[in-house]
């Protein structure tokens, strides 16, 4: 990298890990951003480049920075995506992202294994669940990308050969990359997202499927509509038994091998149970015993860690109950695919009846199974009433076809975060005479940017919300 051309845009804090990446290795950087007073600005500036640093640019003068400067690679940040990518192409400089620059440098100065995880939905609990199967196993692990650690500050533990990386990585990274050097990858699932990013589905979906293209070891998910692949591939599936991982009689399997009891995994919903399949096929896929039977004695060993993993913040996360209701946060739910995942999830609950709220900016225009679950709900008298909240509010209305759903719709007029407090107030009002055990669902089938700073913002806030209501100290 000596006296190589970097521009880095986007200062966020992947952005400013790679700027100190660069720098220590004796790189030339340039340093931009739209915004005029980054949150982080701090750090920003420790990086002692003042001389090459530029805020508060328009796409114009971002634009014309770079072809003032001339780098070898433009590092894009997320979030610096859409119509602005096309204009960067047009440019033709090289242009990357973190991730591509990690996994270089790893493999050539350590040969560390990488592990890489995507897909529309549970890409941050896999990553979550393989990390912390082969910490808790004593395989030296680090864990970052998506997931919301910069990978350039994993450099700064002690790492070899024998280190893994599991990282997240979104359909961003993918399309930022070329041919990433993974050990092993997987594509959990694939749904409609991102469809105000992507021209057309197909683009969003060729976007996930560039995480198969360099991987010595490929996991598919033999339950999803996907492409055939048919080179070093591991299969898994909730039950087919031709899979290589598969449930069967209550029983997780490899093949004919018996290696967990399904009902010891401690998370709830349908979705994490495909979650901790993949997790298990990647960590089979590097284990580097040769011996079959001493390999799977290994892996039983490492599933059985799943015990003590306590699940994620804002992820079908059971966080309050009393004798009559019981309150889940899934405000990472910010699509209707995860939502769907939520709403089947629930299956694991006793419940009477169900409150779900929803609300923020819509992706998808493709309600039928959404609708599905929902009218089964209604029939079966397991519905309460449903809160619609936000941008989408009245184009959700419009897509819950059926008459008798449309009774339950509560929508909500406030456009800011006070909406929350209002709809927990109307819950527990409404909740207070019934003899029921009812359960609330924070998922919103949408993305935060309409009224929060993102999903965890979101969650944290309905958390707050609840606990103050029933510590009586609003």
């Amino acid at each position: 990298m000596d006296n190589k051309k970097y521009a880095i845009i986007g200062l966020g804090a992947s952005g400013v890990a790679t700027a100190r990446f660069l720098k220590r290795n004796k790189a030339e950087v340039i340093l931009l951003d739209s915004n005029n007073r980054p949150s982080n600005i701090e750090d920003i500036l420790s990086l002692n480049l003042k001389d090459k640093l530029y805020l508060g640019l328009d796409k114009s003068d971002i634009i014309k920075k770079l072809e003032d400067y001339k780098p070898d690679e433009i590092v894009l940040s997320p979030g610096c995506v859409g119509n602005f990518l096309d204009d960067l192409s047009s440019l033709n400089f090289k242009i990357t992202c973190d991730i591509e620059l990690f996994i270089k440098y790893i493999k050539k100065n350590f040969q560390a294994k990488v592990i890489g995880i995507t897909g529309t939905n549970g890409k941050s609990t896999t990553t979550a669940l393989a990390y912390h199967l082969l910490k808790t196993s004593n395989y030296s692990t680090y864990l970052g990308g998506n997931y919301g650690i910069p990978v350039f500050d994993l450099l700064d533990e002690e790492i070899s050969k024998e280190t893994i990386f599991v990282l997240e990585l979104s359909s961003f990274h993918l399309e930022m990359s070329n041919n990433l050097e993974l050990d092993a990858s997987v594509i959990l699932n694939l749904a409609p997202d991102h469809l105000d990013r992507y021209k057309n589905l197909d683009d969003y979906y060729k976007a996930k499927y560039t995480i198969y293209d360099n991987a010595k070891h490929i996991i598919v998910n033999k339950d999803q509509e996907v492409t055939e692949i048919t080179d070093n591939q591991i299969t898994f599936s909730k039950g087919d038994i031709t899979a290589d991982f598969y449930i069967k009689d209550k029983y997780i399997y490899y093949k004919s091998y018996k290696l967990l009891e399904i009902n010891l995994i401690p998370l709830f919903g349908e979705h994490n149970k495909y979650n901790f399949l993949a997790s298990l096929a990647l960590i089979f896929s590097i284990i580097p015993e040769e011996d079959l039977s001493l390999k799977i004695k290994k892996l039983a060993n490492i599933a059985n860690n799943i015990s003590s993993f306590k699940g994620l913040e804002h992820r079908s996360e059971v966080f309050l109950e009393d004798n009559s209701l019981i309150w889940v946060n899934d405000s990472k739910g910010t699509n209707l695919g995860a939502t769907v995942a939520a709403l089947n999830g629930l299956s694991n609950f006793s419940y009477d009846k169900l409150w779900l709220i929803l609300g923020g900016i819509l992706k998808e225009n493709d309600f039928t199974e959404f609708n599905v679950i929902i009218n089964n709900l209604a029939d079966n008298n397991k519905l309460a009433g449903i809160f619609i909240f936000g941008q989408a509010k009245q184009k959700i209305y419009n897509n819950v076809l059926s008459e008798k759903t449309k009774d339950f719709l509560i929508l909500e007029g406030l456009e800011d975060n006070s909406v929350l407090d209002k709809i927990v107030g109307t819950i527990l009002q409404k909740n207070v005479f019934e003899n029921l055990k009812n359960i609330v669902l924070f998922s919103p089938a949408c993305s935060s940017f309409d009224m929060f700073k993102n999903f965890q913002h979101r969650g944290s806030l309905f958390k707050e919300i609840v606990q103050k209501k029933y510590d009586g100290t609003e």
